[in-house]
């Protein structure tokens, strides 16, 4: 059951990757 909610929330792994980048690089700039 956690298995299929996991790939339904997540169905592109490169949008989870561009995503993350994002997110990382905001902190970054929040961060300095």
């Amino acid at each position: 059951m956690v298995g299929e909610q996991a790939t339904q929330s997540v169905p592109e792994p490169s949008v989870a990757i561009e995503l993350g980048l994002l997110g990382l690089g905001w902190i970054v700039r929040r961060e300095r």
